[in-house]
């Protein structure tokens, strides 16, 4: 009986070595998104000016959809082909939000509230 997993000299399988490199990297993303969504929220609780109506909203959106995400990426729900595109384009899209708000001139991105 053959394996196709080849065992490395710590005789692990480098296939249980990328199981365990994708939970650690998915907790850690997921860990992110909730810290993210944590500190975004106390902003939003602790705010003492009144920002406008649609930035309360958009904030709240957010905060709902990183948590969410956080969450459902920490108990792998979505499996490791969605999980993956998921993340990729979370991150872009993140990415080029923190572009924009660099290029129009703000100081801080506010991924994570006002603690940058």
């Amino acid at each position: 009986m053959t394996s196709n997993a080849s065992v490395c000299k710590s005789g692990q399988t480098t296939q249980s070595r990328f199981v365990l490199v994708w939970i650690a990297s998915r907790t850690a993303v997921a860990s992110l998104l909730i810290g993210a969504a944590v500190l975004k929220q106390l902003d939003l609780l602790g705010d003492p000016v009144a920002p406008r109506l649609l930035d309360t909203w958009l904030l709240a959106a957010t905060l709902i959809f990183e948590l969410s995400l956080g969450v459902l990426l920490l108990f792998n729900t979505f499996g490791y082909l969605y999980s993956k595109r998921i993340i990729v384009v979370v991150f872009v899209i993140f990415t080029c939000i923190s572009v924009y708000r660099a290029y129009d001139g703000q100081e801080s991105c506010g991924c994570f509230g006002q603690l940058v």
